[in-house]
């Protein structure tokens, strides 16, 4: 069967598939259920109308995820320099980051989809695709033309797979292979996992140094004084014996959270933080560089009574500025 017709074929059994909201046996079950939540989410298939894409301007592209994939990402582009494929690096939000390209004709037809640095492919605004439908399952995916849940992007096919943090275990992006469904080939789908893999060492080596290097920090401030001392690194959140009985649960959860907003070096360096539980603390921070990059920080904590300035709580991450545009062991040491 030729791809004209099977595209024919799998479009016809996606209109059947939101009537009747029932499987077929031309589309694999991930296929299915991918639509079935693409057409619960309000995607409206209609080529003759593009997706409402969000667009974020400036992209964080200093963070350790981008600096580990790009060495990954030009080595893919260059193996892949005889074939008609784009490799792109998305964030944990299915924002594309970084797209390589070596066939200007697929380049323009991905712009002309806005497939491109700065837009979002989650599942949830444009239907079933390789960044947003192996974001939202965990797996790597391979969606072959006409298996897009929206009809603007059904000349293409995809491959995508996640790209986790060694230390937590969390998704902190996907790396996606992109022809046109005519060149296709489901050994994209492998070829992606294999950069996947690849990312996720670069992220675990430098994840090393780094939490060996804060680490070390933690240790000198518990040291230099009894005090309740916390770290964070590359997602692990850490205290020393003091600091564990400091808090309540409520308020450890917090400072944890907040911990994530101090990663910025425009803040100040010791200030008081009202927690949950009614409570207050003063902490000092210590950030750990490595690099030019923020390898995490050390935060010294101390009950207070009455306190003077309290910094009011941060609930967002920074952004570091990016680029534009569609182109371009201690004793007592406890882990929590």
């Amino acid at each position: 069967m030729d791809s004209d017709n099977r595209r024919r074929r799998v479009t016809t059994t996606r209109h059947l598939h939101d009537l009747a909201g029932s499987p077929s046996e031309d589309v694999s079950p991930l296929i299915a259920q991918s639509w079935r939540r693409s057409r619960q989410a309000g995607v409206i298939p209609d080529g003759s109308h593009l997706p409402q894409l969000q667009y974020v301007e400036d992209l964080d592209l200093r963070r350790r995820l981008v600096q580990c994939a790009l060495p990954i990402l030009d080595r893919l582009h260059d193996d892949l320099s005889d074939m008609s494929l784009s490799v792109a690096l998305s964030d944990e939000h299915a924002r594309v980051l970084v797209r390589r390209d070596n066939d200007p004709v697929l380049a323009a037809k991905l712009d002309k989809v806005y497939f491109a640095p700065g837009f979002t492919y989650a599942e949830e605004l444009v239907g079933t695709n390789g960044v947003g439908t192996a974001l939202e399952t965990g797996m790597a995916v391979y969606v072959d033309g006409a298996q897009h849940y929206h009809e603007s992007i059904q000349y293409f096919t995809c491959a995508g797979a996640p790209i986790h943090n060694p230390t937590t275990g969390r998704v902190e992006g996907l790396i996606d292979i992109t022809g046109l469904t005519h060149t296709s080939n489901p050994l994209m789908r492998q070829l992606a996992l294999g950069a996947a893999r690849d990312i996720e060492s670069a992220l675990r080596a430098t994840g090393s140094i780094k939490q060996q290097l804060v680490l070390g920090e933690f240790l000198v401030a518990c040291r230099r004084r009894q005090t309740s001392v916390y770290s964070l690194s590359c997602g692990v959140f850490m205290s020393n014996e003091i600091g564990s009985r400091l808090l309540e649960p409520i308020d450890e959860a917090f400072l944890r959270e907040e911990a994530q907003s101090m990663l910025d070096p425009s803040r100040v360096a010791q200030f008081d933080l009202r927690l949950p539980s009614g409570g207050s603390i003063t902490v000092k921070r210590t950030l750990v560089e490595h690099g030019g990059d923020i390898a995490g920080i050390v935060l010294e904590v101390e009950a207070t009574s009455c306190p003077t300035k309290t910094v009011q709580p941060r609930r967002t991450v920074p952004v570091f500025p990016g680029w534009r545009g569609l182109r371009s062991n201690g004793t007592g040491v406890e882990g929590s």
